[in-house]
């Protein structure tokens, strides 16, 4: 099956990509860069930190806020947000 080359591939455009004069892949999403933008360093001192302690190098913690946009204050409000609840669940069972 050979794929129609007349066709085009809308999905990378769909996701924030754009192709640049050389038909290379741009991300253009500036926000989302943004958000981002420690990962890089973060990554960077984990590999420094396990090289100078002699561990290995392919054990590298990811940083949370890749996966978890929610700034300190809404992670604050939240907690206390559900604390009574379960404040009120502990002292039942006591």
């Amino acid at each position: 099956m050979y794929l129609n080359r007349k066709r085009t591939n809308t999905f990378f455009e769909e996701i924030g990509f754009r192709k640049d004069a050389k038909n290379a892949l741009v991300y253009t999403n500036e926000e989302k860069l943004k958000k981002q933008k420690g990962v890089l360093s973060h990554m960077i001192s984990q590999i420094n930190q396990n090289y100078m302690q002699g561990k290995s190098l392919t054990q590298i913690s990811l940083p949370i806020k890749i996966f978890d946009s929610k700034s300190l204050l809404e992670k604050v409000a939240l907690f206390m947000k559900t604390a009574p609840f379960f404040l009120d669940q502990a002292a039942e069972i006591l």
